[in-house]
């Protein structure tokens, strides 16, 4: 893309950055931008249950799953957005779930809007 943005598959290593940018956009979109009320304990098991860094570990060591991570080489390789895919578990009848595939999350850091990278992961 440029020299700013690196895209790498996401390391064992990545599972706590992973954890907080699912967290943080997350709160960016459905609650600081859709205004969606939420008790922060529902919310904290939420994230504990779904997006945990042992969650992302175990993700990431799944052999069929894949997750693609955008590194801002401006602030220290944070990462700034990622995508994560893998198996179909939808019941379409026209899909093969042999070999079709879904996007599970892909989400990009508000910030970090508009220089393309949700478009990046998507086509790969």
């Amino acid at each position: 893309m440029n020299n700013r943005f690196n895209l790498r598959r996401a390391i064992d290593r990545d599972n706590i950055a992973l954890s907080e940018l699912n967290q943080q956009v997350f709160r960016e979109t459905f609650i600081d931008t859709f205004i969606i009320p939420v008790d922060e304990e529902n919310l904290q098991y939420y994230f504990d249950k779904s997006v945990s860094p042992v969650i992302f570990a175990n993700k990431i060591a799944d052999t069929k799953q894949a997750i693609w991570v955008i590194e801002d080489t401006m602030h220290d390789d944070e990462l700034v957005a990622f995508i994560n895919v893998g198996p179909c578990y939808s019941y379409l009848s026209d899909l093969n779930l042999s070999e079709d595939g879904e996007i599970y999350r892909l989400y990009v850091r508000k910030t970090h809007h508009g220089y393309g990278l949700g478009r990046w992961l998507y086509l790969g």
